[in-house]
């Protein structure tokens, strides 16, 4: 009972009302309401004899109206008062406003009140300007760009949204007729056309005197992505974006050419631009020649330090930019950086020496820097283009007289700093003799400090193919200065590309400098280099136990490639038990290495060769889809097996005189002698077509092949017809009885041969012997 009572109760109490807020904001041509009704409510407009009545479904609705006409006046909307009965609004409104409404996407009711154009009247007189195309005067719905109060964003350019009374009986007469203040232009000017066809004309003057040319920018190739494998790193943002101004879609297709143009210098940087649209950067941005101020480092960093800060504690962007060129005039890429990230604001001379400092760290964001693409400029950025370049451009790409240019106007600390890596990077483009001019500007600032110098004669000597090359580099590595790391790689790859065995010193020099440049881009290479030495003397424990230490995640591609090249060297060790006692010790890795094509194919012939021939079909099934060497292997497998169908599945379909002999062998070990003999036909392989042939009884053929006793032993056993037939016959007894005893001995001692022939060594002797004394004559 006392539920019931209390639900009583509930239904007695009166409902509570619903608050609908009403926003209101003028605009130069109408005067605009939201009244934000619930999303889904009925609702609409109908005129009234002094304004409009918003209706709606709702029950209840209590209107905020006391702020209505705080933002708008009263010149439109005259008065707003709530109407219980239809659940809306009554709005009173002065003479000649109309109102149009849409609904916002959350249910809101936008009502704009506007003041309708008055009727036009047309002078029907004959001289009068034409009038333009009728257009329609009520008003275009206004879009999410102009809802300018706190509804903007809530509606997506909504239709226009009249209610069918206000359609059917509109309050004021709307004529069509009216134009618009400002008509839209229906064609265009004569004078838009006439300009347009004398542009046309002029172009194509100056393209017929070659003075304009279309350019297509040679854009870079997209970089396949593949899949991630185990040794992918997890990848790095880029410290800081490009500047737009060095961006590869930053080029104009259309390039004209002046006489004044033809006069300038053909160096201006403002002209200059690369192969795939790249504008040159300005030779200011990298003239590190002139950064460096007469004075010692530390009072030049001091001075520029303390005028970094400004007033009120602010950074001076001038002196921000003036430290950090003195810090990289004297090769100081980390505090450059540094500065940069902390005070520096975004522009071009920041991201140039942004992009120095990143080159003097090694650090990756160099090879992603557009600046690095400007190896084709003819100012200062060409050098370091050229140093940053991954990978190497073409030869042709490079422009040589920039890159040794800018190089003579270098400093001697900075000549010194970077000689021995841009003479490598020439060297590799193919360019030894740019490489040798830059030398005498090397050697002519080398006082103590030789070991710059020395690297560069090094590098030069083996690329001459020099003998001495090895000790050249071996003496830059004894000195431990600032290139010994470098030319300890240089070293290490230069015997293993002849095949020499790496001694222990070398070995260990390589595994102390790793551990003491840990963090830094060379030590991971220098880490290679240890592993390929200990691997170059058999010593694969010690090799995969530094790959072992090696992070996954760490210069992957650069320890996929180590672990390739240490399990190659371990498929040519002579020794049979070193290799399979390390190949099934490291089977995993072995595994995953083979996964490169000449890898696999060396480790599975070997295997195969070995007699392991089941070990190498889970090498070759690593291949998707299989190639034709692939197959190939797998078919030797399979013979080796004695599988003969599952080899002539994996052969089929393959030609080459390989397949078709282990195609032979195949057909001859499942009894198909005569297709085996075809085979062996097919490659030239007499031996073996002879074989089969006898194995199938191919009488004619080993007659017509055969030689010496093999063909003396078919003419006598198996002659030809022709030749029974031919034969003279004995005339009488005591003649055929001789030549019977005459051909018996044909037959015997023929036969004695053939068994001598493919008899045991050792037991050839007992066995004709045998014969004679078994078989005496008569």
């Amino acid at each position: 009972m006392l539920r019931l009572a209390l639900f009583l109760c509930c239904l007695a109490l009166p409902a509570h009302a619903v608050p609908v807020a009403v926003r209101s904001g003028e605009h130069a041509d109408f005067s605009r309401l939201v009244v934000m009704l619930p999303k889904g409510a009925q609702w609409k407009v109908e005129p009234r004899a002094d304004g409009y009545r918003l209706e709606s479904k709702m029950k209840n609705p209590e209107f905020q109206l006391q702020d209505v006409f705080r933002l708008i006046p009263r010149t439109r909307l005259e008065r707003v008062q709530s109407d219980a009965a239809a659940g809306g609004l009554l709005f009173e409104t002065a003479k000649g406003v109309e109102v149009r409404s849409f609904q916002l996407r959350l249910g809101g009711v936008v009502l704009d009140f506007y003041d309708a154009p008055a009727p036009v009247e047309v002078a029907l007189d004959s001289k009068s300007p034409p009038v333009p195309a009728p257009h329609s005067v009520h008003p275009v719905p206004i879009g999410a760009a102009h809802l300018d109060l706190y509804w903007s964003g809530l509606v997506a350019d909504p239709e226009p949204s009249l209610s069918n009374n206000q359609r059917a009986t509109p309050r004021t007469p709307v004529t069509d007729e009216a134009p618009l203040s400002v008509p839209p232009i229906e064609r265009a000017d004569e004078r838009v056309t006439a300009v347009e066809v004398r542009l046309r004309q002029e172009l194509a003057r100056a393209a017929s005197q070659g003075l304009i040319e279309i350019e297509m920018p040679k854009l870079p190739k997209p970089v396949e992505v593949e899949g991630p494998s185990p040794d992918a790193p997890t990848p790095e943002a880029q410290d800081e974006a490009p500047d737009a101004h060095y961006q590869t879609h930053d080029h104009i297709a259309f390039k004209s050419e002046t006489s004044i143009d033809q006069a300038r210098p053909s160096g201006h940087p403002a002209l200059g631009r690369t192969e795939n649209g790249l504008r040159c950067a300005p030779d200011s941005l990298f003239d590190l020649g002139a950064w460096m101020r007469d004075g010692d480092a530390s009072d030049q960093i001091g001075e520029g330090r303390r005028a970094v800060m400004g007033e009120f504690d602010r950074p001076n962007q001038d002196e921000v930019i003036k430290l950090a060129r003195t810090y990289l005039s004297f090769g100081f890429g980390a505090e450059s950086r540094a500065l940069l990230r902390d005070m520096g604001e975004p522009g071009y001379a920041r991201d140039a020496l942004m992009y120095l400092a990143d080159l003097f760290d090694e650090q990756l964001a160099a090879r992603r820097s557009p600046f690095a693409q400007m190896v084709g400029c003819d100012g200062y950025v060409s050098v370091w283009a050229l140093l940053g370049a991954d990978p190497l451009p073409s030869k042709e790409d490079v422009n040589f007289a920039a890159v040794q240019r800018t190089y003579l106007g270098l400093s001697p600390q900075l000549r010194q700093t970077i000689g021995p890596d841009l003479v490598a990077r020439l060297i590799a483009i193919d360019a030894p003799d740019i490489a040798r001019a830059i030398r005498p500007a090397l050697s002519r600032i080398t006082v103590e400090d030789q070991s710059a110098l020395d690297m560069v004669d090094a590098q030069l000597t083996l690329q001459e193919g020099g003998d001495d090359a090895d000790h050249a580099l071996a003496k830059v590595v004894a000195k431990d200065g600032t290139h010994a790391a470098d030319a300890l790689l240089l070293l290490v790859d230069d015997k293993l590309s002849h095949g020499q065995a790496i001694n222990s010193a070398t070995t260990q020099n390589a595994r102390a400098l790793a551990f003491e440049l840990r963090g830094g881009p060379a030590a991971y290479r220098l880490l290679r280099a240890a592993v390929m030495g200990h691997a170059s003397v058999g010593e694969f424990d010690e090799a995969i136990a530094l790959m072992t230490d090696w992070p996954r995640g760490a210069e992957p591609e650069l320890r996929t490639r180590t672990r390739g090249e240490m399990v190659g060297l371990l498929a040519k060790h002579p020794n049979n038990g070193i290799f399979l006692r390390n190949l099934f010790a490291n089977w995993e890795s072995v595994v995953a290495a083979a996964k490169r094509d000449d890898l696999r194919f060396e480790l599975a012939d070997r295997l195969i060769k070995l007699g392991f021939e089941d070990t190498a079909t889970p090498i070759l099934a690593q291949a998707s889809p299989p190639g034709d060497k692939d197959l190939l292997l797998m078919g030797k497998a399979a013979l080796a097996s004695r599988d003969a169908a599952a080899a002539l599945t994996h052969l089929e379909g393959i030609a080459g005189p390989e397949a078709e002999q282990l195609r032979a062998r195949a057909l001859a070990l499942i009894g198909e002698h005569g297709a085996a003999q075809i085979a062996y036909s097919n490659v030239s392989d007499p031996e073996g077509a002879l074989r089969e042939a006898w194995r199938d009884g191919d009488w004619d053929f080993v007659r017509d092949n055969a030689v010496d006793t093999e063909r003396d032993f078919v003419e006598t056993f198996a002659p030809k017809l022709p030749a029974l037939d031919s034969a003279a016959k004995p005339s009488g007894p005591l003649a055929h009885a001789e030549a019977l005893i005459n051909a018996s001995e044909k037959e015997r001692k023929i036969f004695q041969e053939m068994l001598g022939k493919f008899s045991v060594p050792g037991a050839e002797g007992a066995r004709s012997s045998g014969l004679i004394e078994d078989n005496p004559t008569n």
